[in-house]
């Protein structure tokens, strides 16, 4: 089974919004208000320790978009049609990308910011691909070869402009 979880990007505020909140509403002398105060708290630390991502489980050809609390995990499986290859697909986030100066911010030379999409492609399905991992190009380029290695399917690079094929062969040596 592979477990590919959602890269998290920089501090999440919001759970430390609703515990900012249930506390200031547990200082309100009544009851109902305490007790609210308390669901709110819980609901902040619930958020706090939820996960999510997909699953694969290639046995039985199966996945699932899942929601994770501790160990407990949430998400219904479904089967996965057939696969016809793996894509890493390049994805724009931003035009400029700018950099902290003396003076202000200034357009970095370095030109776009860019995420990298895998991508599972289907054939002969309703469901025409499956975007299983976001990240970095560190990231997902080694996870995109290993998947098609393990799938022994083939690997459509577009993480640059010169899109190319990557055969089994060349994912083994």
């Amino acid at each position: 089974m592979i477990e590919l979880p959602r890269k998290k990007t920089g501090s999440n505020k919001f759970p430390l919004l609703i515990l900012l909140i249930g506390g200031a509403i547990m200082f309100v002398d009544a009851t109902l208000a305490r007790i609210g105060g308390l669901i709110v708290i819980l609901l902040g630390m619930v958020s706090m320790y939820l996960r999510s991502g997909v699953q694969l489980d290639l046995a039985i050809h199966q996945y699932r978009k899942y929601m994770k609390l501790g160990w407990m995990y949430f998400g219904k499986w479904q089967p996965l049609p057939e696969t016809e290859y793996v894509a890493i697909v390049r994805m724009r986030l931003s035009q400029i990308k700018f950099t902290p100066s003396q003076a202000s911010f200034t357009q970095d030379d370095s030109g776009f910011l860019h995420n990298y999409n895998i991508n599972l492609i289907f054939r002969n399905s309703t469901l025409r691909y499956l975007t299983i991992y976001t990240g970095d190009i560190d990231d997902t380029m080694p996870l995109a070869k290993t998947m098609a290695r393990e799938m022994q399917i083939q690997l459509y690079d577009c993480s640059t402009s010169q899109k190319k094929w990557v055969s089994v062969d060349e994912l083994k040596g």
